[in-house]
C-alpha cells in the first residue's frame, strides 16, 4: 500500500484451491445428471407421443391410403384408446360402411347393364351383339388350335301362325320354349344365342365331322316335337329349319360362315315343304 509515493504497508492473500475446484465439480456433475434426466425425460416423452398419438395417426393414414389408392372399402380403423381419436375413426368407418354399401351397389348396377347389353331380354339368351364377338373368339381360337367348329341357323316354322292365332303372349311363350329346348341340347362348351325375332344360332366347337354337326341339328328338330304350352291352356308345335356351316370348309370368318349358314337354313325350309 503507498501514500503520496511511500509504501506504508503490504496485504498477503493466499488460499487452497481445492475447495472451489471441488465445487465446480459438483456444479458440473449435478448439471450433467440435470441434462440426462432431461434426456431421458425428454424420450420417454417423444415415445409416449409415438404411441399414443403418432401410430394412431398412421393407423388412419394407412386406411385412407388404402381406400384411396387401391379402393379398399372393406378396411376400417380400429379402436385407438383415445376418445378424439375414436370418435374420428368412427366416423371414418361409418363414411366407410357407407362407400363400401354404394360400391357394391354400382357394381351391381355395372353387371345388370352389362348382362342387359349382351342379352335378349325374353330369352336371357345372349344377344346379337354377343354371338358376332363370340364367333369371332371361337374362329381364332379354332384357327390357332387346328380345329374345326359348326354353326347352326335355327328359324322357327310358321312361327307367324302362332301370334295371330293365338296373340303376342303365346308367340313369347313358344320362344321360350324354343330357347329352353335349345339350351338344354348344347354341350358345356357350345354357344347359343337369339339373333332375330324367331332366329337362333348355336355355335358347336370343337366339332370333327359334318356329321357329328347333322346329329346336332337332329337333336335339336327332334326337341322342337313336344308340344309347348299356352297361356291360357293351349298348346302349339313349332316346327324348325336348321342350316349348318362348317368352318374352316363353308367359310373361314364370322360373315362367311354365317352367310353359309343362312343359305343352308332356307335350303332346309324349302325341303321341308316340299
Amino acid at each position: 500500500m503507498r501514500r503520496n509515493g511511500s509504501a506504508i504497508g503490504t496485504i498477503e492473500v493466499w488460499g487452497n484451491s481445492t475447495a472451489l475446484t471441488d465445487y465446480m465439480r459438483i456444479g458440473l456433475f449435478a448439471g450433467l445428471v440435470c441434462l440426462l434426466i432431461t434426456a431421458i425425460g425428454t424420450i420417454m416423452l417423444a415415445r409416449r407421443f409415438e404411441y399414443e398419438l403418432v401410430k394412431p395417426l398412421n393407423e388412419i393414414a394407412t386406411v385412407a391410403h388404402d381406400v384411396r389408392l387401391h379402393r379398399r372399402f372393406d378396411k376400417r380403423v380400429a379402436p385407438l384408446g383415445i376418445a378424439e381419436l375414436d370418435r374420428l375413426g368412427s366416423d371414418i368407418n361409418a363414411l366407410l360402411d357407407e362407400l363400401e354399401g354404394w360400391q357394391g351397389h354400382m357394381e351391381s348396377e355395372r353387371a345388370l347393364l352389362a348382362h342387359r347389353a349382351s342379352h335378349d331380354t325374353l330369352t336371357d339368351m345372349p344377344n346379337r351383339a354377343a354371338f358376332d364377338e363370340q364367333l369371332g373368339r371361337r374362329i381364332e381360337a379354332a384357327a390357332q388350335r387346328g380345329t374345326g367348329l359348326a354353326l347352326l341357323f335355327i328359324d322357327a316354322d310358321q312361327f307367324k301362325t302362332a301370334n295371330d292365332n293365338f296373340g303376342h303372349a303365346a308367340g313369347d311363350a313358344v320362344l321360350v320354349a324354343m330357347s329352353e329346348r335349345i339350351k338344354a341340347a348344347l354341350r358345356k362348351q357350345d354357344f347359343a344365342a337369339r339373333v332375330g325375332g324367331d332366329e337362333f344360332v348355336v355355335i358347336v366347337d370343337p366339332l370333327g365331322t359334318r356329321r357329328e354337326a347333322d346329329a346336332f341339328a337332329d337333336r335339336i328338330r327332334h326337341s322342337m316335337g313336344d308340344p309347348i304350352g299356352l297361356p291360357g291352356g293351349d298348346t302349339y308345335r313349332i316346327g324348325v329349319s336348321i342350316g349348318v356351316a362348317l368352318y374352316p370348309e363353308d367359310g373361314d370368318d364370322g360373315t362367311a360362315l354365317l352367310t353359309a349358314a343362312d343359305a343352308a337354313m332356307y335350303a332346309d325350309k324349302f325341303k321341308n315343304r316340299s
